[in-house]
């Protein structure tokens, strides 16, 4: 045992216990979330997403409306863990009101996989991302209380 163990305090009181210990299994989620912090450049921050299985093509990406001028937001494609500013988007919308008139989103056709991100830049966080497949499930990650979301 370990104490870099999340679970070594209920290890050690089911043994005192007498108990035998069931290990806490973390929820995880079908796509990877991450926050760049301090990229430098008008755009400091950048939130990475991709899939952990299959493919999210054409890609979408959102925030809520009322944030659009502060967030300034733009998106690139590029390798995992490696934001990346520059490249080439297809079929790729730099940025419209949704239907509803309550998020700003923006689009490309090139693939997102487990090995492919997509980087969201921005001057500042948004309080929410929507991101996935533009006809497909897509995903909701708010800024309170996602402790990947800093």
């Amino acid at each position: 045992m370990s104490a870099t163990d999340p679970d070594w305090k209920e290890r050690i009181l089911a043994a005192a216990e007498g108990r035998h210990h069931e290990a806490s299994i973390d929820e995880i989620q079908p796509y990877h979330f991450r926050v760049h912090a301090d990229q430098g450049g008008n755009k400091p921050f950048v939130i990475e997403v991709r899939p952990r299985a299959g493919v999210w093509a054409p890609f979408i990406a959102a925030i809520p409306m009322d944030e659009k001028d502060a967030v300034d937001p733009s998106i690139m494609v590029g390798p995992k863990d490696f934001p990346t500013n520059s490249g080439m988007l297809i079929m790729s919308n730099d940025g419209f009101e949704s239907d509803d008139g309550q998020y700003w989103a923006m689009f490309a056709g090139n693939e997102a996989t487990p090995t492919t991100s997509y980087y969201v830049w921005c001057s500042n966080l948004p309080t929410q991302l929507i991101f996935g497949p533009k006809n497909g499930t897509q995903y909701v990650c708010n800024s309170q209380g996602n402790e990947n979301f800093e």
